[in-house]
């Protein structure tokens, strides 16, 4: 008997054992079970560890970059982005932007993304901004964004006169930068002004175009008072191309021609320009067999490499100036000045910003005569004698100064011209004073020569650009008398209607041919996927902002072209507000959250089938007890 009840115990342990140890497996076996699922597209991803920081960057003063740059950066975190943001003085963005010689980020003195605005003029010729071959510091491509088919169109564009192909040329590149995002334009805006309703003379067109005040005046007043959001940098014209400081320089330093009201070339110190014999130029040295194929007249091939095919064009323009320009010193101008003044823009020593263009088509000059220079053409361009307008500057004054050498960037920055000491121009407005971050006054140029040629005397005695951060501090210094024209970069649009209501008040508009956009330090390694930057572009609720910041006044952003332009590529649609499809994009870049879940299920079972791994757990460890529990009673009774 006990040897049987002995056999019957073993058995039952070694069955109750196996069935703990089969449980046991099963459980293994499920605990290795899991389902990754994909966190879907509508959710929030701010609840989430962010997958990468960056900082976002705007200028002090521009109260709607601020506004919109803060709305994008709320935004960001629910598509997974943490983003800092950073109001700067205007100096301290331009230098971790223009000088940003690398590509380094924020943290490392550079930038992630800015708030900026630009303008690609009348007649556009966007490759200064983003052909690679101007990266900074030779050009304003500040995003070191690279894109061979954009560089190609942007070539062809610029040389061609044909304005049908060159349309064709500007309307794919749009399609390139809509899609590649090296920038996202935000919105095209309407310029707008308030100003006594007694201003005469000021056309917002034209001072967008040329910064020339020299027709405004106000019955009964001498002075006109300009209220500016932000200060005028320095007064060295060729230094500082910022807006604000063209509303100060302009009035001192002439270019050779202006924008009239139509948008036309009209010459101002210059009195003509005549093109000189036509040859052919080319990416590279052409036979004689070549040339003659392109212009049987023609025997002479010059090399511009930067162009993607030949072009036949004028080897040279002779450029004359009319007699008589006086400086304000009293010297006579002459063509001595226009050489010297083309020399210094295009020495890549001086750290002249905003002249690349210049510096491709400028191919040097001669002196013909004492008002005649002529100038070479570097290399082709649909809009050559638009590109050779620059500042002039009398070179008796200023000739001191080294514009070759590594001193020549130093001596420039540190000379009197930019301090506002000596401050020498021909324009209608001579220097007069100025105290830092509160105003820079302009006086009345009582031997203006250019009266004689019909071009506009000063209208006021002083013109004063007065230095008012604050929309609502600029607003009550107009209606209080302070200032006399408030400047359109205090947005403002967003109080259009209050002003239209207020008596004594007039506002001017005017379509800009400018954008307002983010751009990307392609450079920063998270930013240099595309698809995070098209992510980020459907963070932008374009419409809202235009509705709500610009009170309507303004088109949602497509592309860097102006709308009322020629070359404004009508199918680019703006992107959508949609973070669902922003969260796709991050997707697409390989930033997405992802859920892990266990299953509770039986081997070769479904889910919840048959008998659960934890009822057979409780069995294997219950039976494993009453095993040992037999097998110690028979042990005992033995």
């Amino acid at each position: 008997m006990n040897v049987k009840t002995r056999k019957v115990s073993m058995v039952l342990s070694i069955v109750l054992l196996t069935s703990l140890v089969l449980s046991l497996f099963g459980t293994t076996a499920i605990a290795q079970e899991q389902q990754i699922t994909k966190v879907p597209f509508t959710e929030d991803y701010s609840k989430y560890p962010p997958f990468f920081t960056i900082t976002q960057i705007a200028p002090i003063g521009n109260k709607v970059r601020e506004q919109y740059t803060q709305a994008v950066n709320l935004e960001m975190p629910k598509i997974g982005i943490q983003a800092d943001f950073k109001l700067l003085e205007f100096g301290d963005l331009i230098n971790r932007e223009f000088n940003n010689y690398y590509g380094k980020a924020y943290s490392e003195d550079g930038f992630d993304i800015s708030s900026f605005g630009w303008s690609v003029g009348v007649d556009p010729d966007p490759f200064d901004i983003f052909h690679s071959s101007a990266m900074t510091p030779i050009g304003n491509n500040v995003t070191f964004w690279y894109c061979p088919e954009s560089d190609e169109m942007l070539a062809k564009a610029r040389v061609e006169l044909n304005q049908e192909t060159r349309k064709d040329y500007l309307w794919r590149w749009q399609e390139i930068v809509a899609d590649e995002k090296p920038y996202c334009v935000v919105y095209i805006p309407l310029n707008m002004w308030a100003s006594v309703d007694t201003l005469d003379g000021f056309s917002g067109l034209l001072w967008t175009q040329n910064y020339d005040a020299a027709s405004w005046s106000i019955p009964g007043k001498d002075t006109i008072v300009y209220a500016t959001p932000a200060a005028v940098e320095g007064m060295l014209v060729w230094r500082w191309n910022s807006v604000y400081g063209y509303y100060c320089n302009q009035q001192i330093f002439q270019t050779l021609w202006q924008n009239d009201e139509n948008l036309n070339q009209s010459p101002v110190l210059a009195d003509s320009a005549t093109e000189g014999p036509t040859i052919v130029f080319a990416p590279s040295m052409l036979d004689d067999a070549s040339i003659e194929a392109l212009a049987p007249d023609v025997k002479k091939c010059n090399v511009s490499s930067k162009l993607a095919e030949p072009v036949v064009f004028p080897e040279y323009f002779d450029i004359k100036i009319k007699e008589g320009i006086m400086f304000h010193d009293g010297v006579e101008m002459t063509s001595e000045d226009i050489k010297w003044s083309f020399d210094a823009c295009v020495s890549p020593d001086t750290a002249f910003q905003g002249y690349g263009t210049f510096r491709d088509v400028y191919g040097g000059s001669e002196i013909i005569d004492k008002y005649t220079l002529r100038v070479f053409v570097g290399m082709p361009h649909a809009a050559w004698l638009r590109n050779c307008d620059v500042n002039i500057l009398p070179k008796h004054v200023y000739g001191s100064i080294p514009i070759t050498g590594a001193e020549a960037a130093t001596g420039w920055m540190e000379s009197d011209v930019n301090r506002g000491e000596t401050v020498i121009g021909s324009g209608p407005f001579v220097f007069d004073s100025w105290e830092a971050d509160q105003y820079w006054k302009l006086k009345k140029n009582a031997d203006y020569w250019g009266a004689k040629y019909g071009l506009p005397d000063a209208g006021c005695d002083f013109l004063v650009l007065k230095l008012i951060p604050e929309r609502e501090a600029a607003r009550v210094a107009l209606e209080t008398g302070e200032a006399d024209i408030v400047d359109t970069y205090y947005n403002l649009t967003i109080i259009g209607e209050e002003l239209e209501a207020t008596p004594g008040v007039k506002l001017w508009t005017s379509e800009q041919f400018g954008y307002q956009h983010l751009h990307f330090n392609c450079r920063n390694p998270y930013l240099a996927n595309k698809y995070v930057r098209q992510a980020i572009s459907h963070c932008i609720d374009r419409q809202g902002i235009v509705d709500n910041l610009l009170g309507g006044y303004g088109v949602p952003g497509r592309n860097p072209v102006a709308v009322p332009s020629w070359a404004f590529n009508t199918n680019v649609a703006p992107d959508s507000y949609d973070l669902a499809k922003a969260r796709e994009l991050m997707d697409m870049a390989g930033y997405r959250f992802y859920i892990i879940e266990k299953e509770v299920t039986v081997e070769g079972g479904e889910a919840g089938a048959g008998t659960s791994t934890t009822t057979l757990i409780v069995i294997g460890i219950v039976a494993l007890i009453v095993g040992l529990a037999i097998g110690y009673m028979v042990k005992k009774k033995d």
